[in-house]
């Protein structure tokens, strides 16, 4: 929301379970589930992306990661048949994308243009169809 939560929404009953309050009344602007796991994520403008457990009814942020970006752009997640996860986020420079490995929390690369082209407005990471996944 504009403020800052997040609602679980019962789609059988049409009805909100529950509210994610994590950004410290900034607004989100992306949220995504990690599959075959109860790990959620969202993104908001007080540049942090949390880390949700909601395992068995819980709505605890786990960790929290710091973008230092105060645009609009959105995270993106990369999942590989073998439970890893990639996630690539804007950083503290306005071109710069951070890649980084959302188990560990370590990082993987960063992507810096040669020359300026600005501040940057969305992303998706995506790989062309294959039996295996290397990280570099």
């Amino acid at each position: 929301s504009g403020k800052g939560c997040v609602h679980v929404w019962n789609l059988n009953n049409r009805r909100a379970e529950s509210t994610l309050e994590g950004h410290d009344g900034a607004p989100v602007i992306w949220v995504s589930t990690v599959n075959s796991t109860d790990m959620f994520l969202s993104q908001g403008r007080d540049m942090r992306l949390c880390v949700w457990d909601l395992h068995e009814g819980r709505s605890a942020v786990t960790h929290s990661l710091h973008t230092g970006s105060v645009g609009f752009c959105q995270c993106s997640l990369l999942e590989a048949e073998t439970s890893k996860a990639l996630l690539a986020l804007p950083a503290e420079h306005t071109e710069e994308i951070k890649v980084m490995e959302l188990d560990g929390q370590t990082p993987v690369c960063s992507l810096i243009p040669d020359s300026k082209r600005g501040m940057l407005m969305c992303m998706k990471m995506w790989q062309p169809f294959s039996e295996q996944w290397c990280p570099p």
